[in-house]
């Protein structure tokens, strides 16, 4: 798929069908609000891949079909467009033909040597709908083979597909459709006597006699999807029968590089953010080291204030600093010379200025600090009542 930027997006299908629409579960995903939910049904058999347009409000423009068309084979390197993107088949040519010749049958058309299929309306069981093509759509869209309303029911719902293994119901729409009661798997077969309800509408599927098989056998699988998506720089080679097999290896190598950038850049953060909190870890070390020194100051000159100051004279109110508790209590020094008993002298009076100096600077540091680390760790780990 190649989107309107050029990018292009390798999907492989490996069963047999398929869907193109704006839903991410589609097979083929298109991101668009111009792409109908589902918007192009893919019918892949043994001749190829047969493309038909599921009654979209935008349309589709098939390589090889007039203006208008609904449906048309598919060969590689022609493909379809819708709502800006454009969808080419790598497939290889088809096994019983040429590349450059199309199959002439139309599986919208009525085929012959296959079972048919009556489904009998409940109230109505005298006036079968006997399906006679390969494909037939059931759903809300008057363009349907089969049409039903009711909730749920989406334009077109089901298809009905008939083929030499037996006739298959393909579930397109979801829960509003149910087999026998139960609801729909996204695909099976249908036997006779199977009741079929899609929204208001009820069916008794039947198998004419004369054409049932003659040995009834396991029911063939109509397999499953793995739908494998990379951006590739380039389509492979038309024509190069190892196109699919160098497209997986690439996804499992882009899929490798992806692990292994992703772990590379996950190693790359955890190294800065550990690089970031031993830095700051550090620097707020270095900062409580500097407070300490200064309650440590702060204490040694209260300590030889109270041996100079005459007896009953008050100090300075201290002031506590927030955060950290004191530091464990200094040993005292030999107590220098005192001065006169009435006056403090000089070293008194200094001593007052130093500690009214340190006591401001503490303040400072110690809120500053606090508060650089709070804003460190956002205001969710502020506590109530700090700085």
């Amino acid at each position: 798929m190649i989107d309107p930027q050029g990018d292009r997006t390798l999907v492989i299908v490996d069963r047999p069908y398929a869907t193109i629409g704006r839903v991410a579960t589609a097979d083929v995903p298109v991101p668009s609000p111009s792409a109908a939910v589902r918007h192009v049904y893919l019918h892949l058999d043994r001749r190829g891949a047969f493309a038909v347009d599921l009654v979209s409000r935008t349309g589709t423009r098939f390589d090889d079909a007039p203006e208008g068309a609904r449906a048309c084979w598919l060969r590689p390197g022609r493909g379809l467009e819708l709502a800006g993107h454009r969808v080419e088949l790598i497939e290889a040519d088809p096994v019983d033909g040429p590349g450059d010749r199309l199959p002439g049958a139309n599986p919208l058309a009525e085929a012959d040597g296959l079972p048919p299929l009556d489904l009998l309306a409940e109230g109505d069981p005298d006036r079968p709908l006997t399906l006679l093509s390969e494909l037939s759509f059931l759903g809300r869209s008057p363009r349907c083979a089969i049409q039903a309303d009711g909730d749920g029911v989406a334009r077109v719902h089901a298809v009905v597909v008939r083929s030499a293994r037996g006739i298959f119901l393909v579930n397109l729409g979801g829960p509003a459709l149910t087999v026998n009661d139960r609801p729909a798997s996204p695909a099976g077969p249908i036997r006779d006597g199977d009741r079929i309800a899609l929204g208001r509408s009820r069916f008794e599927a039947r198998l004419r006699a004369d054409l049932r098989p003659a040995s009834p056998s396991p029911t063939p699988s109509l397999g499953r999807i793995s739908p494998t998506t990379a951006l590739a720089a380039a389509r492979p080679p038309e024509g190069d029968e190892g196109a699919v097999s160098r497209a997986l290896r690439a996804v499992q190598n882009g899929q490798e590089e992806l692990l292994r950038s992703n772990e590379q850049f996950q190693r790359a953060l955890v190294s800065v953010v550990r690089r970031l909190y031993e830095e700051q870890a550090a620097l707020f070390d270095r900062h409580l080291e500097r407070l300490d020194r200064l309650q440590a100051e702060v204490a040694e000159l209260r300590e030889e204030l109270r041996r100079r100051l005459p007896p009953g004279a008050a100090l300075p109110p201290s002031r506590r600093p927030p955060g950290p508790p004191d530091p464990p209590p200094i040993a005292p020094k030999t107590p220098p010379g005192t001065d006169s008993p009435t006056e403090p002298g000089r070293a008194t009076t200094w001593l007052l200025d130093r500690l009214g100096e340190l006591e401001d600077q503490l303040d400072r540091e110690a809120r500053s600090g606090w508060r650089d680390l709070f804003s460190r760790l956002g205001p969710a780990s502020r506590p109530p009542g700090r700085p």
